[in-house]
């Protein structure tokens, strides 16, 4: 048995925890399609064809336990996987590749969230969403005002430059939502030099002041050369534990963390697996809040928030029976108080360049704009005043990703350099102290977020259409004609149907075609 889940786990557990972030709803056949060449080079014996699907549909039916998740009940199709096999038997030229790689060229270069096609429908739905957003409450940029200027031509605002860009593309992209990463190298053709320093700057730094106190200790680690000089620092650190919450978290923090490092450098911190190293490592971005009314809420936490938005057109049954209720994407950790979800935290073990861009450029914004969109769309008022908070660690680097409304209708995220965890005693000082800046930072852009909206009262909407103050995040309709997109969609594209389509097309699926309110209180 332990022999079966240890391949299971390295094999089919990726391709489902993937196709879980696309898909709302899992079936057998989706997994088999996917390992498809893995069950091909390893099938043992085309005689022993009923046991072998057997064998193959039992490991993916524990590895979907063992992550949580529900398969559906279909009967699985093999007759393309069958004649492959009775090609490769008859031919005898057996393939020596190795399963780990051929699965690893799947998961890692096929069309999955990051090749999301756009289908016709799709492009319309984008288009149609400017039309319905009040112009007067567009951001124009000062940049854009100066050149229009000199050339005597009307300034175009942010919201009409992303949505040129958003419909120009062939792809699923966050610009689509009115979502702008500042780090995404697309907009440097769609944007001036001074118009994204200008995006960039505007609402002030993404860094906040630390507390004066800390600082003062952060200055003392500074003058350090070794992990022992700051783990000796953390044990003798004077503070009160039951009041002095932030002090606390740095004592323990420098403690646990140093020790890694005590006798020189650590060769076991490469060998941890995800959820070890969000414990172990990374624990301290967590344990900050520890004392306070935020709640880090790990074990592969769905968001809430991510989940409304997808379930957003829910309907009784009528004419169509109601759709199946949509799981959130999942993240690692969940920051949550006040029954708000205020950001949350992705973490990859080991450095994946692909899983980073999807996690980071688009999986994070998409959920952190839903937070926000949750929480303005009670308090409108503090829209510009709202930060989500994210983090996404990549192999042994964090990222600290920082989402809010400048202005208008554009949700901008900004991040900071990565920044690496220790390697050795040499380096623990110098790497350390950044790594606590962050986790301060990060506790700050939470605390000011919910401060903001504990204090402020509730404003009386009249549910409709025109409550909406932000955009909902855009959802593909799934008409794509694309073979494989059908494993690529986003969640709420898997309960489309061709039939449902066609007799829908008239109305919006994905939720952007809604009115925005023209008054933010």
């Amino acid at each position: 048995m332990t022999e079966v889940q240890d391949h299971s786990r390295c094999l089919i557990c990726p391709v489902i925890h993937e196709l879980a972030e696309v898909k709302c709803e899992i079936s057998i056949q989706d997994i088999i399609d996917k390992l498809e060449n893995t069950i091909v080079d390893t099938w043992p014996n085309v005689q022993n064809m009923a046991d072998s699907k057997s064998d193959w549909i039992r490991r993916i039916n524990l590895c979907a336990s063992s992550l949580n998740i529900t398969l559906l009940k279909q009967k699985p199709n093999w007759k393309k996987i069958s004649k492959r096999i009775e090609e490769k038997t008859s031919i005898n030229e057996p393939d020596n590749s190795s399963p780990s790689k051929k699965l690893n060229t799947t998961s890692c270069s096929g069309s999955t969230a990051l090749e999301v096609p756009l289908s016709p429908q799709d492009k319309n739905d984008i288009a149609k969403m400017l039309d319905n957003l009040d112009r007067d409450n567009f951001w124009v940029l000062n940049a854009t005002i100066k050149d229009a200027i000199k050339t005597k031509t009307k300034p175009k605002s942010v919201e009409e430059k992303i949505r040129d860009f958003a419909v120009s593309c062939n792809f699923v992209h966050p610009s689509q939502s009115l979502i702008l990463d500042v780090e995404d190298h697309h907009w440097i053709d769609v944007f001036t030099t001074e118009e994204l320093k200008e995006i960039r700057k505007e609402g002030g730094p993404i860094l906040r002041p630390i507390p004066k106190d800390l600082e003062e200790k952060l200055k003392d680690l500074q003058n350090m050369t070794f992990a022992l000089q700051a783990y000796r620092y953390g044990h003798q650190l004077d503070h009160d534990p039951i009041n002095d919450h932030l002090m606390s978290w740095l004592s323990e923090t420098l403690v646990v963390t140093s020790r890694y490092f005590l006798k020189g450098d650590c060769n076991d911190i490469e060998s941890m697996k995800e959820s070890d190293k969000l414990y172990y490592l990374w624990g301290f971005l967590n344990k900050i809040f520890f004392g306070s009314s935020v709640k880090a809420l790990g074990k592969e936490m769905t968001s809430e928030a991510n989940a409304a938005t997808l379930n957003g057109k829910r309907k009784l049954s009528a004419v169509d029976a109601t759709d199946k209720k949509k799981m959130g994407r999942r993240t690692d950790t969940i920051y949550k108080a006040s029954g708000v979800e205020l950001g949350c935290l992705e973490i990859g073990h080991q450095v994946d360049s692909t899983k980073e861009m999807k996690d980071s450029m688009i999986k994070l914004p998409i959920v952190l704009k839903d937070m926000l969109c949750a929480i303005v769309q009670d308090i409108p008022s503090i829209i510009n005043q709202t930060h989500i908070l994210g983090y996404n660690i990549n192999g042994n680097s964090v990222v600290l990703l920082d989402a809010n409304v400048p202005k208008g209708y554009v949700t901008r995220i900004r991040r900071i350099n990565p920044i690496p965890y220790p390697t050795c005693s040499d380096d623990y000082i110098q790497r350390i102290i950044p790594l606590l800046k962050i986790a301060v930072n990060g506790k700050m852009i939470i605390d000011s977020t919910l401060n903001k909206y504990r204090s402020t009262a509730f404003d009386l909407i009249e549910t409709g259409d025109e409550t909406a103050i932000l955009p909902p995040c855009f959802i593909p309709c799934g008409k794509s004609t694309t073979p494989s997109s059908s494993l690529s969609l986003s969640p709420a594209a898997s309960a489309t149907t061709p039939e449902t389509s066609s007799s829908t097309s008239s109305s919006p699926k994905n939720g952007l075609d809604q009115h925005v309110s023209k008054k933010r209180r």
